[in-house]
């Protein structure tokens, strides 16, 4: 019995060590940077990207794009190579709860109108109409 409730916990902690987007990001309102893409990560457990966006005082915010796995990318036919580093680009994001200069982005748009749509959430999240998504 004991053994089963260890392989029960093992099976259980990935799960837990998984956030959701809903913690994490105000999904109730979205903003809008522009900037140039620093990075482009598309690995697992989720892609990311850095972009550096321009202040009004001329200073640099340096953005950490938070996106879904590369398999719920491709799901969406978004695959490898759909930004590159050194592209300018607007990106309407949901903001980290703390404040920090992490988003959760919705959409990318490019100088020449491009525009995609990227996935909404990832395994456990809620949606912003607030039904659980998997």
């Amino acid at each position: 019995m004991a053994f089963a409730g260890f392989c029960l916990a093992l099976s259980v902690a990935p799960l837990l060590a998984h956030h959701s987007t809903a913690a994490e990001y105000d999904i109730s309102k979205t903003t809008t940077i522009q900037g140039t893409v620093t990075r482009v990560e598309y690995m697992n457990p989720h892609a990311r990207v850095g972009l550096d966006a321009m202040n009004a005082d001329g200073t640099v915010s340096r953005w950490e794009l938070d996106l879904a796995s590369p398999s719920a990318l491709m799901k969406e036919g978004i695959s490898r190579g759909f930004v590159m580093q050194g592209e300018q680009v607007s990106v309407t994001l949901w903001r980290a709860k703390d404040g920090s200069l992490l988003g959760y982005p919705l959409t990318i748009t490019f100088p020449d109108g491009r525009m995609i749509n990227l996935p909404r959430t990832w395994m456990g999240s809620l949606d912003p109409a607030g039904s659980l998504r998997h």
